[in-house]
């Protein structure tokens, strides 16, 4: 699930506050949260890109599908979070870089 909500929602603790009932939610009611949230299937995803973008304090997310091609931006955060899942759920097809600036 990605869209809106990769960028995060507050601040400091309530920030982390919110993170922690999203982690709660059932996924279909994550992805009720925001018009722009989106699924997709493990099995439609050709690669997914995240480059840590550290000037900007935020990491940009590349993923293509077998439907299309999507660019979004998360909170480093957010991504490191749940890189080990990504990386174990899409077995090879997914990378984390650090961007040079």
């Amino acid at each position: 699930m990605l869209g809106k909500m990769a960028g995060g929602l507050r601040r400091g603790s309530a920030k982390a506050e919110a993170l922690r009932k999203i982690a709660e939610m059932d996924p279909t009611r994550i992805l009720e949260l925001h018009a722009e949230n989106f699924a997709v299937d493990y099995s439609k995803v050709v690669s997914m890109r995240v480059e840590h973008e550290s000037r900007a304090g935020r990491s940009k997310i590349t993923l293509v599908t077998s439907e299309g091609k999507y660019e979004l931006y998360a909170s480093p955060v957010a991504v490191e979070g749940v890189r080990e899942d990504v990386l174990s759920l899409l077995q090879g097809k997914a990378e984390y870089r650090e961007q040079k600036m």
